[in-house]
């Protein structure tokens, strides 16, 4: 098992949420975040001008897949997140050694679904 961490951009989530749903992928937690990238806090106003915010509002899309959906959930995320400029976003995959759903004490991979 795999657990993504995708950060995204806020206009960006609903369009993320509706993919993965769409391609079968339902359970995600969601999170408001904030940060920044390379671009050090820096946005544009709609004037074109830039404006240093420190940190830039976000959203954290945390998802823990089975290993053969990996690539899949990485390509439906990407592709529904990428426009070419900064701040699109950075995805983190991270190994699970178990998992358990409290409810029924299922574990491992059944757990997730």
């Amino acid at each position: 098992m795999k657990e993504i961490k995708a950060i995204i951009r806020m206009s960006k989530l609903q369009e993320t949420k509706k993919v993965l749903e769409d391609a079968g992928f339902t359970p995600l937690t969601v999170l408001p975040v904030f940060g920044r990238g390379r671009q050090k806090g820096f946005i544009r106003e709609p004037m074109g001008k830039p404006k240093n915010t420190r940190f830039i509002p976000k959203r954290m899309i945390l998802m823990v897949v089975n290993d053969e959906d990996l690539d899949r959930v990485k390509e439906l995320v990407i592709n529904s997140n990428r426009t070419g400029n900064p701040g699109d976003g950075k995805i983190f995959v991270s190994d699970i050694s178990e998992a358990i759903r409290i409810r029924t004490l299922e574990k491992g991979e059944t757990s997730i679904t």
